[in-house]
């Protein structure tokens, strides 16, 4: 035996307890389903300091998480920051930068109001401070329904200035009656002032707090003025950002009508004005408005009754709007509406669907029975007596209908299919090619006798079935009564007697 060899088949195994998977750099893995099967699965490294300032990557060669500052969130004044809704802000704090402060530009509006809004001063910028003036210079804002509604919950001003020395300046903000001054001569000969007003602090007199629960809608006023001489200055922006509510209280709910009753509904206790939130921190209270109608005792007259007045509040007997839907109890009229507070009929309601013009029948109401029934047309009412060579077909008095013989030629055919009514009831018909007019070549279909003195038997033209019906009312009839005389049909199919058999002598 010189050489032999061992052929196989094996599948290796991927991973499992003594076969890890490889390590990949900034990689973790697990192994799934461990064995011959098993398959390695890698997540990248989560590097996230929460740091919204920094730059977080894994770096291979260490297989380390690294952290790097980003250089648009590194900041020391406001004017720093790119965006105008942006404020410089010790990190982790609501506190403005300070030398040495860690800081970075934050937005005014907090992430947990997703509803902050701001309002911008659009027109009048930059605005000229006249110096040593006790007058000053305003620039107000008007705001809309259409931009923010409801009562405010949280605010926050911003305002800009240019002046040589901020000492000299004095800032007030008033709204719906109510002035708090912002800034009071503080600061001494740094130049102007860049500053974000949250609820506190302010230089006072008054606080932000004083216009919690104001609605947010009208005329916002911002007043500067210079009381020292010698310098002079501008306002260069200022704006207002607004979280609102529908309301604090239920007098913020009145919507003008006495018909409702407005309420406040809150979702938890109202925010306290001595424990306001500062910015970036969370707010508290305000709720939904709510408009409960107010309910009238019901009435039974659908075009009549009470209802609640809007100028006074008051449940009051008042008419229904005209052409509000009623009945008349009438089974004979339709749609029936108000009209200046009483029901009036409709027009009457169409039983044509009964008319059957071949016969001298029309369809009418009949109130006693509630029901369309089939009576016979007036004399002289259009019919068709199903023969094509005759004109004017006209109902007569006893509710035959008879037509006028058309002159010669006005009928003519020239095969049997001109023949051809459409009716399967009144037999076959054929062209008679000696007078080319048409005649009948097999008789009307017989349906037999009815079932009752009343009834009788209609052919359906259009299906050539076989109906049964009540006989018109007024046919004469046999009740089978010996002691009655002048036996008609009735309605519904009855015969009856008219009148009582006289006794012999």
């Amino acid at each position: 035996l010189e050489e032999w060899k061992i052929y196989g088949k094996y599948a290796p195994i991927q991973c499992d307890a003594t076969h890890p998977c490889p390590d990949t750099p900034c990689m973790t893995w697990v192994c799934l389903n461990p064995g011959p099967s098993g398959q390695c699965k890698y997540t990248p490294f989560n590097c996230d300091d929460g740091d919204a300032c920094t730059t977080d990557s894994c770096d291979p060669a260490t297989n380390q998480c690294v952290h790097k500052a980003k250089s648009s969130c590194s900041c020391t004044t406001h004017a720093d920051c790119e965006s105008p809704d942006d404020v410089c802000l010790k990190v982790g704090t609501d506190q403005a930068c300070s030398v040495g402060d860690t800081c970075q530009c934050t937005p005014i509006c907090p992430a947990n109001e997703p509803t902050c809004k701001p309002l911008y001063v659009l027109a009048g910028l930059p605005m000229n401070i006249p110096d040593n003036n006790p007058l000053g210079a305003s620039l107000t804002r008007t705001v809309v329904s259409a931009e923010a509604k409801g009562v405010l919950k949280r605010l926050w001003v911003k305002v800009q200035t240019e002046h040589p020395a901020m000492g000299d300046l004095k800032a007030d903000l008033c709204h719906g009656g109510t002035c708090v001054t912002l800034h009071n001569h503080t600061g001494g000969s740094v130049p102007g002032f860049w500053h974000v007003y949250s609820y506190d602090p302010a230089d006072g007199p008054g606080s932000l707090v004083d216009f919690l629960g104001l609605g947010v809608d009208g005329d916002w006023t911002l007043k500067l003025y210079d009381l020292v001489q010698g310098d002079s200055g501008k306002l260069l922006n200022w704006t207002l950002y607004v979280v609102t509510v529908d309301c604090f209280e239920d007098a913020d709910c009145d919507d003008g009508n006495k018909c409702t009753v407005d309420t406040c509904d809150q979702e938890g206790l109202p925010v306290q004005v001595d424990a306001l939130p500062l910015m970036g921190q969370p707010g508290g209270g305000g709720g939904t408005c709510k408009h409960t109608a107010i309910q009238c005792a019901p009435s039974s007259d659908p075009c009549f009754g009470e209802q609640c007045n809007p100028s006074t509040g008051q449940c009051e007997p008042m008419a229904q709007p005209n052409g509000t839907p009623c009945d008349d109890h009438l089974f004979c009229t339709v749609n029936d509406t108000c009209q200046n507070g009483q029901c009036r009929s409709g027009p009457a309601r169409d039983c044509s669907s009964l008319n059957d013009p071949k016969h001298c029948v029309v369809g009418s109401c009949n109130e006693d029975l509630d029901l369309c029934v089939q009576t016979q047309a007036p004399e002289n009412s259009v019919c068709d007596d199903n023969n094509v060579c005759t004109d004017v077909d006209r109902c007569n008095a006893q509710g035959q209908c008879i037509g006028s013989v058309t002159p010669p030629g006005v009928c003519p055919c020239q095969t049997d299919l001109d023949c051809d009514d459409k009716d399967l009831c009144n037999g076959t018909m054929k062209c008679d090619l000696n007078t080319h007019m048409c005649v009948v070549d097999q008789g009307p279909k017989d349906c037999g006798p009815a079932s009752g003195p009343c009834k009788v038997m209609r052919c359906i033209p259009s299906t050539g079935q076989c109906v049964e019906q009540n006989a018109l009312p007024g046919t004469p009839c046999e009740d089978g009564l010996y002691c009655t005389v002048g036996d008609t049909c009735q309605l519904g199919g009855v015969c009856q007697g008219t009148g009582t058999r006289t006794a012999l002598p």
